[in-house]
């Protein structure tokens, strides 16, 4: 199946519900734009045509402040701005426009201006940036039939007349920023200049992320709940701009951005909606759609500023999340964006966002206006079938079957989304239940020469597939035997945004499954397993199965970074593993003769067996940290007020059966960035919270003090640590080593 992905919103903002609109109306809104973007991408067509189906059905959809219904200027008209733009194999393109009060679709007139090539009043090439006059010229120009028009009055709607009525008497400021309009518009045009033609090529994320409990600064929550009043029409009626963001079937991502502005706003006011790198960006990496107060967007440069993190390889939902945090001020928006992947992230820091988004499967979820509650309504329907144009036909060529040869290294880190993985039927939490499973042998099938396999478990971006293709990369560097006798196997462990399939199992944000915690029920009432009782189902499949895998003597686990984490806790929490336990466990699963080890490449943070934490990164003696926060020691940092998996054992069961366990710390000699100690450095997924930085300054500070820990604990030396020279927070390097390579495949 080809894979696409639709999210929508309907604008961020300070205010609440008005009255006279019902939330159910908003709800209702956001489920027709996603219908309308889900038509075109489920019959095979791109992404910029469902973003432009998308946004016109906002436009046309008087709740929203966009199109019909938008807010109101000093003067009483409804003044439009429109944004779109497109990346893909023939390049990226963009248009926005600004000023029209006639324009029944500004967004599908900013695509007419993209696509079309010969304008006379523009010199004959498409713009990037249309103003007012010039605008409503061209839409002359091109006729109704082309651009269709309404009176300035079909757009006013009563609400937005009285909200204009009480924003002047509350005299609320109409430049909040300090900026003037001609200020806006002549930065608006240098920052759309200075993105035409930038086509550096963005590694494609997969995170997918929504922000319910974001990291506001100091006091930003109080000043959010009581410093501003909740007056109707000012700023908003509880949401702004609108947009959408897409990734198609053939790989192509867009974003489109429309708004009426703010309420009051001056005649001739400029906000981010039209300018490409402010309101709206795409770009091959990344598409993004931003909602809020445009002076703000303007001024932070927001969609570039995004983009260009994610180039630098930061999670594109980081990014955003930074965005929000620290280049952004409480209350001014939210922003949506979609990776190569097809992944998705959904952030705000207002007192809520209406947002949705579906995707192939046929699952369609919205989310609710607020805070914290993250989903208002999730629907599943049967997947949709996918019909490619045939003149489309060669732009997208997903890999299938994951038992073919290892492909050429120019196909290696291809997005692991287009690429199908095999469903692994799961013995619970549900019948029917599966988990998706990459293999270089299939379960079903004879294979005599099997003596090991290795699971490379993935990181905190959730790419099993390059994940699972790095361990193959690293294996055929060895010698024929050895690649003959070695099965690698991973699963991938999703969450919610992610896009499972129907039956499953994900989980409920990305810390979840790393942290052993349960996954989100299938059903209601349902059964839940954790990311550990998958990887038990598969190994004892494969020990039990003495006609498929009847040499299976060897079970390796290796991860890099969070993967790393996790193989770390399957040593301290798994009962596969006879060593260290009575046997019984192992025994129900059929694995007590097989051999186990645990090579966790360098992970962020480490599971500490006391309350003890090293004084100072050099010293190596350890106490108990005096101001440390409380839970600096609670699970996962520690082995306190432990949930989910990690519950269901005894303390002193979990530090008999580690000890005992055949573990080594796989680090590269180089990992040694931290963004918070050393400026102009780029680490963003080194744990730097304060349990994080008690453990070291970097990864492998941390990897030292921690080996020095369990000598303590154990009174003796017990695991070991592999150093990796000249190479830092790398998998593929660090498992192509020749150190990492017999960490993982000599003979246990």
């Amino acid at each position: 199946m080809s894979k696409w992905t639709l999210v929508v919103h309907g604008g961020a903002g300070m205010g609440v519900p008005s009255k006279e609109i019902p939330m159910q109306a908003y709800y209702d809104g956001i489920e027709a734009a996603l219908e309308a973007g889900r038509q075109v991408l489920q019959s095979g067509g791109l992404a910029v045509d469902a973003v432009a189906a998308a946004v016109s059905a906002m436009e046309d959809n008087s709740v929203f402040n966009a199109g019909r219904g938008g807010a109101l200027d000093a003067s009483g008209k409804v003044v439009c701005e429109a944004s779109i733009a497109t990346s893909g194999p023939h390049g990226d393109r963009s248009c926005g426009v600004l000023g029209t009060t006639t324009v029944r679709n500004p967004i599908k007139f900013a695509q007419t201006l993209m696509d079309h090539d010969g304008i006379q009043r523009t010199g004959g090439s498409p713009p990037i940036l249309l103003g007012p006059e010039e605008a409503e010229a061209v839409a002359d120009e091109l006729g109704r039939d082309v651009v269709p028009r309404e009176s300035p009055e079909w757009f006013v709607m009563d609400m937005r007349t009285e909200a204009l009525v009480v924003a002047k008497k509350h005299t609320v400021p109409t430049t909040p920023l300090n900026v003037s309009a001609a200020e806006i518009l002549e930065d608006a045009v240098q920052d759309a200049v200075d993105t035409v033609g930038q086509g550096d090529i963005a590694r494609a994320d997969d995170i997918v992320h929504t922000n319910p409990d974001r990291d506001w600064p100091d006091g930003a929550e109080d000043w959010v709940d009581e410093g501003v009043e909740d007056v109707p029409g000012i700023d908003d009626m509880a949401g702004e701009t609108v947009g959408a963001v897409a990734r198609d079937c053939y790989g192509n991502l867009s974003a489109a951005t429309s708004t009426g502005g703010r309420c009051n706003k001056p005649v001739g006011r400029v906000g981010d909606s039209c300018i490409i790198g402010c309101g709206t960006l795409a770009e091959e990496g990344s598409a993004l759609s931003g909602t809020g107060i445009g002076e703000a967007f303007v001024k932070a440069g927001a969609c570039r500023w995004v983009a260009d993190r994610a180039k630098a390889e930061v999670l594109l939902f980081k990014s955003v999340r930074e965005l929000m945090n620290t280049r952004l001020q409480p209350g001014d928006g939210g922003m949506i964006g979609i990776d190569q992947t097809g992944a998705v992230t959904m952030d705000f820091n207002t007192r809520g966002m209406w947002r949705g988004w579906c995707n192939h499967w046929g699952v369609t979820v919205l989310g609710k206006w607020g805070n914290k509650d993250v989903v208002h309504k999730r629907i599943e329907a049967p997947p949709a079938t996918v019909v490619r144009p045939t003149i489309l036909a060669n732009l997208s060529a997903p890999l299938r079957e994951m038992t073919v040869p290892l492909p050429s290294s120019a196909e290696v880190w291809q997005p692991f989304a287009a690429v199908d993985s095999v469903p692994f039927a799961l013995d619970a939490p549900n019948e029917g239940s599966h988990v998706p499973m990459y293999t270089t042998h299939q379960l079903s099938t004879v294979h005599e020469d099997i003596v090991r396999v290795v699971f490379p478990l993935q990181g905190s971006k959730r790419m099993a597939w390059p994940y699972w293709m790095s361990a193959r990369a690293a294996l055929r560097s060895e010698s024929h035997d050895l690649q003959r006798s070695t099965a690698i196997v991973n699963l991938h462990f999703q969450v919610g945004l992610d896009s499972p399939d129907p039956g499953c199992v994900w989980w409920l944000n990305n810390e979840d499954w790393r942290a052993c915690e349960y996954s989100a029920p299938l059903e209601e009432n349902g059964n839940r397993v954790s990311s550990i009782d998958c990887i038990e189902q598969v190994v004892s499949r494969m020990a039990r199965d003495k006609v498929h895998f009847p040499n299976l003597r060897e079970v390796v686990f290796t991860g890099h970074s969070a993967g790393g984490q996790l193989a770390a806790r399957l040593a301290l929490l798994s009962t596969i593993d006879p060593v260290g336990t009575d046997g019984k466990g192992a025994a129900k699963f059929g694995t007590d003769k097989l051999a186990f080890k645990y090579v966790c490449g360098n992970p962020s943070s480490y599971t500490y067996l006391t309350p003890e934490r090293a004084i100072s990164d050099d010293s190596l003696t350890f106490e108990v940290p005096v101001d440390a926060p409380k839970d600096y020691n609670r699970w996962k940092y520690g082995l306190q007020e432990r949930t989910g998996h990690a519950a269901t054992f005894k303390t002193d069961q979990i530090i008999k059966q580690y000890g005992a366990r055949n573990v080594v710390y796989l680090i590269g000699n180089a990992d040694i960035l931290n963004r918070v100690l050393y400026a102009n450095t780029n680490d963003s997924l080194l744990d730097t919270s304060v349990p994080g930085m008690l453990q070291g300054r970097n990864r492998r500070a941390r990897a030292t003090i921690y080996l020095k820990h369990l000598e303590i604990v154990y009174g003796k030396p017990t695991h070991s640590i592999v150093a990796v020279p000249k190479v830092g927070h790398n998998n593929t390097k660090l498992w192509g080593s020749l150190p990492g390579r017999e960490a993982l495949f000599a003979s246990l």
